[in-house]
């Protein structure tokens, strides 16, 4: 078995892929809403650098910013035209 197997669930529609990432983005939203600010400027090392953990709090933003330019790019190239772009 494959770590994803073991690791990630299954999803048999779309909606239900559609519902846990609605539910990790609220994940996120609460858990950086329960976190004082004062804890958010020491340093950690991330990637091998020391970065405030404020910087750290916009990766998950980034990733799907990423994620999201990759589908943009999918889709023209099928001859899709994104929804905010007709």
């Amino acid at each position: 078995m494959a770590f994803a197997d073991s690791v990630l669930p299954s999803y048999q529609t779309k909606a239900d892929a559609i519902a846990a990432a609605r539910r990790s983005i609220e994940f996120t939203k609460a858990v950086l809403a329960a976190t004082p600010s004062a804890e958010l400027l020491p340093e950690v090392t991330v990637f091998g650098a020391k970065v405030p953990k404020l910087l750290v709090t916009l990766l998950p933003l980034d990733h799907a910013h990423e994620h999201f330019g990759q589908l943009i790019a999918y889709a023209r190239m099928n001859r899709i035209v994104p929804p905010w772009s007709k």
